[in-house]
C-alpha cells in the first residue's frame, strides 16, 4: 500500500477554513486593498527550493534556489535592481542554510538567475560560501544519517510576504530530508515565483518534476501546518493530485481577486519496488488570482515550441537548443515570457523577460561533464491582465561515456599490436604510414593529432613521415558525435639502416645457422633484402644488438663504427696507429659535431669543432707512443673512443 503523508490534523484545518471562508471573506478584501496596486509587496521572502545530490556516504551537494523581492536588493539594471547575472548578499532575512547537523552556513550570496519588474521578483541560487561562481553548496556530515532518521536541511525565517492573504508576514521553511546511506538524489522542480491562476471553482496548474534515480517514482502532497513555517496556512480549497501533481484551487468567491497566496507543495520520493520513502523536497511559491474578463483569452505555448510535458535528451558536451514560442488570440494583448528552473551555464536568447505577441526565446546549454541527472525547466506565459500558461520540460543529460580508439598503420614493413612499436627503417622499403582510427562506442567527429612528422594536426587519416631514426609517440585524442573524448597512441620505432658511404646498400644483422650467439653486420643490397631475408628467418635489418634508441660500437677491421640513434657515424682510422688516424663523420642532421682528442691524464690535446659531413680529418702524427681518448660529442649523444699510438 503506497503511502500518503497528509496528516488528519491538516485535513480537518483546510475543512475548518472552507467553513469560514465567507465569514472572512470582508476582512480579506479589506487587506488586499492595502496592495491591489502592487501584488508583491513586502517584505522580502518569495518562495524557495532546496534540493541535493549524492556525493558520497557522507557528503552531499545542495542547491538552493529562492524567490526574493527585487525592490529590497541592489543591482546592475538600469532601474537600480538585480540583473541576471548579478550577485547580491541576501542581508534582509539573512539566508543561512541549516544542514540539520548543527551546523550551518554564514548568510548567503545568491546567483541571480531570471527577474521580473512588472511583479517585483527575481529568482537566484545560493553560492557556496566563499565562491562567486560555485551555485552549489557542499557539506560533509559525521555519519550518512542522523542515527537512523535523515538529516533534516533546511532555511527558515519570518519574512514571508505582507500582503498575502494567507500567511501575512508568517514564517517560513524550505527543506529536504538526507539520507545517504544508499546512493540516492532528491527530486528536483522549477515554478515561477507566482503563479497566477483565473477566477475558477476548478483552476489548476501542474508542479512538474523530475528524478533520474532508478527505481524511483514521486508522490505529491500539501506541506502540513507547520511544515513550512510555524502556523502555515496552505490556500483554502487548494488540493493536489498525489500522482499527477496537478493542484487544483477553488478561486471563486470569496477568493481575493488580485490576492495572493502562500503555497507549499512536498515532491516525496519513493523506491518502486519496496515502496519505502526515501526523501523530500518542498516548493513554496505564491498564487495569485487574476481579474481578467470572462471573453480574456490565455496565453498559449505554440510551434516550434516542444510540446509542453516533453523529456528532452540532451548529452553531456553536446549543445541542446529549442525554442519556445508564446501567443495570445487577443492580438492587442503583450505577452510576457518568463522561465524558472533554467540549469547553470544555459542561456536564453532574447534574454527574459521578454515580451511579444507573439513571443520567443531560443533556450542553448551545453551541459559539461559532471551534469549528467533531470534538470526540470518551467516557462511562463502571461498577458496584460495576468492570465498565464506555463509550460514545463524535463532535460534529461545522459552521462558522457568514453569511447575507446584504436590505430593501425598501412602500410610499413611491420604492424605489430599488444604495445610492440610499429617498425619504420629510413633507407629500405615505405618511409611513411597512414594512420587510420578505430573508435568504438560513439561515432567520431573530430581528431586532434599530437607528435613529430605528422602530415596534419586534425584529421582523420594523417600521415607519419619520419625523417630522423628514434622512438615516435603519436597521441589521437577522439570527440565523438555526442561530444564525449578519448585518447589512443601508437609507437613507431624508426631505424636508419642506411650504408653509410654505400649507397643502395643497407645494414642488416645476420644470425649464422648453428651459431646465433655470434650475430654478424651484413651490407646487403636494398634489391637482395627480400631474398636474404625469406632464406635466413632469424636475420633482420639494422645493426645487430640495435634496438629503437641504440647505442651500436662495432668493429669492422680497423675501423670502429659509432652509432647513436642513427643520428651520427664515425670512422676512426687505423687503430692501433702508427703515424696518425683519421677521422670521419657522417650527420644525419645539422647540429653541431665536436671533437676532442686527450691522455691518460684528463689534459686535452686537441679540439676540432663543427665537424662537417665526409670531413676527413688526420690527427695523430705528434703523439707520442701509448693510450689517448677521442671524445665525439653532438647534442647530449657523447662517445669516447680509445686510440693506441704504436712506434
Amino acid at each position: 500500500m503506497k503511502k500518503t503523508h497528509t496528516t488528519n490534523s491538516s485535513k480537518e484545518r483546510l475543512k475548518f477554513f472552507c467553513r469560514h471562508w465567507v465569514s472572512k471573506a470582508m476582512l480579506l478584501l479589506l487587506v488586499s486593498t492595502l496592495f491591489l496596486s502592487n501584488k508583491s509587496s513586502a517584505t522580502h521572502f518569495r518562495g524557495g527550493h532546496l534540493t541535493w545530490k549524492y556525493v558520497s556516504s557522507t557528503e552531499v551537494e545542495f542547491t538552493l534556489v529562492d524567490a526574493f523581492n527585487r525592490s529590497l536588493y541592489s543591482g546592475s539594471a538600469g532601474d537600480g535592481k538585480p540583473a541576471i547575472d548579478d550577485i547580491v548578499t541576501e542581508n534582509i532575512g539573512g539566508t543561512m542554510l541549516f544542514f540539520g547537523d548543527g551546523n550551518s552556513t554564514p548568510q548567503l550570496f545568491y546567483k541571480v538567475t531570471a527577474i521580473d519588474p512588472t511583479n517585483n521578483w527575481f529568482l537566484a541560487v545560493a553560492l557556496e560560501p566563499g565562491s562567486s561562481t560555485k551555485k552549489t553548496i557542499n557539506h560533509t556530515y559525521s555519519a550518512s544519517n542522523n542515527s537512523g532518521a535523515p538529516w533534516i536541511a533546511e532555511i527558515n525565517d519570518g519574512d514571508r510576504t505582507s500582503g498575502e492573504i494567507n500567511n501575512p508576514d508568517g514564517a517560513y521553511q524550505i527543506s529536504t530530508y538526507v539520507d545517504l546511506s544508499s546512493v540516492n538524489n532528491s527530486p528536483s522542480s522549477s515554478l515561477p515565483a507566482i503563479v497566477n491562476l483565473p477566477v475558477s471553482a476548478t483552476a489548476s496548474f501542474f508542479v512538474p518534476a523530475a528524478d533520474s534515480d532508478p527505481n524511483t517514482y514521486l508522490r505529491y502532497r500539501l506541506a502540513g501546518p507547520n511544515e513550512a513555517g510555524n502556523g502555515f496556512v496552505q490556500p483554502l480549497g487548494i488540493s493536489i493530485n498525489p500522482i499527477s501533481g496537478i493542484a487544483t484551487c477553488n478561486t471563486t468567491f470569496p477568493a481575493v481577486l488580485g490576492g495572493l497566496y502562500s503555497c507549499q507543495i512536498v515532491i516525496e520520493d519513493y523506491n518502486s519496488i519496496t515502496d519505502v520513502w526515501k526523501t523530500s523536497v518542498a516548493i513554496d511559491f505564491l498564487i495569485y488570482i487574476t481579474n481578467c474578463e470572462p471573453t480574456n483569452s490565455t496565453p498559449v505555448f505554440s510551434s516550434p515550441s516542444p510540446l509542453c510535458g516533453t523529456v528532452i535528451n540532451a548529452f553531456e558536451n553536446v549543445p541542446l537548443a529549442f525554442t519556445v514560442n508564446a501567443t495570445d488570440a487577443d492580438v492587442t494583448d503583450i505577452v510576457e515570457l518568463n522561465s524558472g528552473g533554467v540549469p547553470s551555464g544555459a542561456t536564453l536568447t532574447p534574454s527574459l523577460p521578454t515580451a511579444g505577441n507573439p513571443v520567443s526565446s531560443t533556450f542553448n546549454w551545453t551541459p559539461g561533464l559532471g551534469t549528467a541527472g533531470d534538470y526540470v525547466v518551467t516557462f511562463s506565459a502571461t498577458d496584460n491582465c495576468g492570465a498565464q500558461s506555463l509550460c514545463s520540460y524535463t532535460i534529461h543529460v545522459a552521462a558522457c561515456t568514453p569511447p575507446s580508439c584504436s590505430i593501425t598503420a598501412v602500410p610499413s614493413n611491420s604492424i605489430y599490436t599488444g604495445g610492440v612499436p610499429t617498425n619504420i627503417y629510413l633507407g629500405y622499403g615505405p618511409q611513411s604510414a597512414t594512420l587510420n582510427v578505430a573508435v568504438t562506442n560513439g561515432i567520431a567527429a573530430q581528431w586532434a593529432w599530437t607528435g613529430s612528422f605528422l602530415s596534419c594536426n586534425n584529421c582523420a587519416h594523417p600521415v607519419f613521415t619520419p625523417t630522423s631514426p628514434g622512438t615516435y609517440t603519436l597521441t589521437v585524442t577522439v570527440t565523438t558525435t555526442l561530444g564525449c573524448t578519448t585518447t589512443c597512441t601508437i609507437t613507431f620505432c624508426v631505424i636508419s639502416v642506411r650504408d653509410p658511404g654505400k649507397p643502395g646498400k643497407v645494414i642488416l644483422c645476420h644470425v649464422p645457422p648453428g651459431n646465433p650467439g655470434n650475430p654478424q653486420t651484413l651490407s646487403v643490397s636494398i634489391n637482395a633484402v627480400p631474398t636474404h631475408l625469406s632464406m635466413h628467418s632469424g636475420d633482420r635489418l639494422g645493426y645487430c644488438g640495435q634496438s629503437c634508441n641504440p647505442v651500436k660500437v662495432s668493429t669492422q677491421g680497423n675501423m670502429l663504427i659509432l652509432n647513436e640513434n642513427n643520428e651520427l657515424q664515425v670512422l676512426v682510422y687505423p687503430n692501433p696507429f702508427t703515424n696518425g688516424f683519421h677521422i670521419k663523420v657522417e650527420r644525419a642532421d645539422d647540429q653541431q659535431v665536436n671533437v676532442r682528442l686527450f691522455n691518460i691524464t684528463g689534459q686535452t690535446l686537441q679540439t676540432i669543432t663543427d665537424l662537417h659531413s665526409d670531413q676527413d680529418l688526420s690527427l695523430g702524427n705528434d703523439l707520442t707512443s701509448g693510450i689517448y681518448f677521442l671524445e665525439v660529442q653532438q647534442g647530449d649523444f657523447k662517445k669516447v673512443v680509445i686510440v693506441n699510438k704504436m712506434d
